[in-house]
């Protein structure tokens, strides 16, 4: 479909905001097949707010054809849910390229408890395999059961 194509092609904010140009533009956003969301990029947004922005893009979400999916987001501690349930739509979604860098606006030498995620290898590891092509995870922990494939 040409206006699947169309709106592929821009942000997933922008994919969004189609929506209001004609009813037959209105719920091809859903469809689109690179989400990326980079905090930075909502500089007016609270933590909260940008959470809440990603949870109801990916509510709305048809989860099928997801090519791309990137978080860009400093985490704290009391956060970690919500990385959770993103993680689990990636690979629900069976997105290829996966993106997940949770690292803190302003750089520090170390990392502190409050910052430390691990990441759920239980959920690439599946009966089916993962699709999988690329994985990109900062400030991530990655602990893999010895029998992960």
């Amino acid at each position: 479909d040409l206006l699947c194509k169309v709106v592929s092609q821009l942000t997933v904010k922008e994919a969004g905001q189609t929506s209001i140009l004609s009813s037959r533009w209105r719920d091809r956003w859903i469809y689109h097949s690179n989400l990326c969301f980079d905090h930075s990029e909502f500089p007016r947004y609270t933590a909260d707010r940008f959470i809440n922005y990603v949870n109801h893009v990916l509510q709305q979400h048809s989860f099928l054809a997801v090519d791309r999916f990137e978080i860009r987001f400093p985490l704290q501690k009391q956060q970690t849910k919500h990385v959770d349930s993103w993680v689990a739509f990636a690979s629900a979604s069976r997105a290829k390229h996966f993106v997940l860098d949770l690292s803190p606006a302003v750089h520090t030498n170390h990392q502190t408890e409050e910052h430390k995620y691990e990441f759920p290898v239980d959920l690439l590891n599946g009966q089916n395999g993962s699709p999988i092509i690329s994985l990109r995870l900062s400030l991530v922990c990655l602990k893999l059961p010895s029998d992960f494939l």
